[in-house]
């Protein structure tokens, strides 16, 4: 995803980034690694021009919106929690 261009098109052409992004807050074992990958996910996809103009004109910016602040909000608190011990 993070170096094909075409795979992140056809993402978001078929509807099918709002069933990835719920994978954003998982829970159980392997959570972070699936958070990170997800963050690398979100990173490629707002820096990528073409795919954030379609993003807008499908109407999914709110979701992907939605799942930056999800992920911003999990990485906080588990900062919190590192900064507490």
């Amino acid at each position: 995803m993070q170096r094909d261009h075409e795979a992140r098109e056809s993402l978001i052409q078929s509807g099918a980034m709002k069933q990835v992004l719920i994978h954003i807050n998982p829970e159980g074992p392997g959570k972070y690694m699936l958070q990170f990958c997800m963050a690398s996910l979100l990173a490629t996809m707002v820096l990528d021009d073409v795919a954030m103009e379609m993003v807008r004109d499908r109407g999914d910016a709110p979701v992907l919106f939605e799942a930056c602040i999800v992920l911003l909000s999990s990485t906080l608190d588990k900062l919190h929690v590192e900064l507490d011990k």
